[in-house]
C-alpha cells in the first residue's frame, strides 16, 4: 500500500481490470470495491473457506486438493472422499 506506483493507481482510478491471487488476499476485495471495476480472482487450490465464501463459489474439494493436503490434483476414488469430506 505504501508503493507511490499503488497510490497513483489507486488515486487515478485508470482500471479497467483487476487480476488478484485469492490464495489469503482478502484485503483486495476493498481496493476492487474502491475501484468499482470488474475483476477475476485465481485461486491456485481449493481455497480457505471464508475466500471462497466471499465469492459465492461453490467449493470443488471433490477434484481440487484443499489447502494443506498431500493429495495431489490425480488423486484416488477414497482421497477424493477425504478431501471433501476433511475440508468442510
Amino acid at each position: 500500500m505504501a508503493s507511490e506506483e499503488f497510490q497513483r493507481i489507486l488515486h487515478s482510478k485508470e482500471v479497467d481490470l483487476v487480476i488478484i491471487d485469492a490464495c489469503v488476499n482478502d484485503f483486495t476485495f476493498p481496493v476492487v470495491d474502491y475501484l468499482q471495476v470488474p475483476f477475476i480472482s485465481y485461486i491456485p487450490s481449493a481455497g480457505f473457506s471464508w475466500t471462497v465464501d466471499a465469492l459465492a463459489v461453490p467449493p470443488s474439494y471433490s477434484y481440487v486438493p484443499g489447502g494443506g493436503s498431500s493429495h495431489y490434483s490425480n488423486m484416488t476414488f477414497f482421497e477424493r472422499a477425504l478431501n471433501t469430506f476433511g475440508m468442510e
